[in-house]
């Protein structure tokens, strides 16, 4: 029996992603950009103690200041080399977390920055959205599912996945067909894990960068591939 997740995007755009039984998805993860005339802002989404991980793993990061805003706590760290810094609402299953350069924004910049938002915390996903008010829109969406040795398996939102899909026919699959390219920065592959496979089905596409496990045969990778398969609800937008 496969996996199957059932999420709902940072743009509320529900999704049902199949993945093969075994092994189990480590981690799932969001993010989305809106911009509108001269601002643009990043968030990343993950579950709770998502930021407390990047503080920890990522650049090491000390909390700098808390408070709330419409009732959920805010947390903003600042990396001790003084590089960075981030921001994280905390809700009820996950975190909304921007980063910003250099030093930590004054805290009137960040519940400013909240405040723009309406935000709805569930166990399916995080739902992110501007204020009417703000004029911003949405630039990118993508959700992120980690399989301890097997790989990432990216899955953009629906109103961006035809610009994840060559031209040309791919090869085919279980579920639909793919295509395989190079990793960014790769000029030769060696091995697997430097090519990215873009997956294309009815109505979703994922992008596949496979990182197994020492003892792992390419074939083996490639089969466990082969089940992936990812839908879209067909009342979102670029659903057929």
């Amino acid at each position: 029996m496969a996996q199957r997740l059932r999420l709902r995007s940072p743009s509320g755009n529900r999704v049902t992603v199949d993945l093969a039984d075994t092994p189990t998805v480590a981690n799932v993860s969001a993010s989305i950009r809106y911009a509108g005339g001269s601002l643009a802002r990043g968030f990343q989404i993950g579950s709770r103690g998502f930021q407390k991980f990047a503080s920890t793993y990522v650049a090491a990061s000390v909390v700098h200041d808390r408070f709330v805003v419409h009732g959920r706590e805010v947390v903003v760290a600042r990396q001790i080399d003084g590089a960075g810094a981030t921001a994280a609402l905390i809700g009820d299953y996950h975190e909304l977390m921007t980063v910003y350069g250099g030093p930590p924004p004054a805290r009137e910049a960040v519940i400013s920055l909240f405040s723009t938002l309406t935000i709805e915390d569930r166990a399916d996903g995080m739902v992110v959205k501007p204020l009417d008010a703000t004029l911003l829109n949405e630039f990118s969406e993508l959700l992120t599912i980690a399989v301890a040795g097997r790989g990432l398996v990216s899955v953009p939102g629906p109103a961006h996945m035809r610009h994840h899909v060559p031209a040309h026919q791919g090869q085919a699959t279980r579920h639909g067909e793919v295509w395989r390219g190079l990793v960014g920065g790769v000029d030769k592959a060696s091995r697997i894990s430097d090519y990215l496979f873009t997956m294309g089905f009815s109505r979703g596409v994922s992008e596949v960068h496979l990182t197994p496990e020492p003892d792992l045969s390419d074939d083996a990778l490639l089969a466990w591939m082969n089940e992936i398969q990812v839908d879209w609800a067909a009342d979102t937008a670029g659903g057929k």
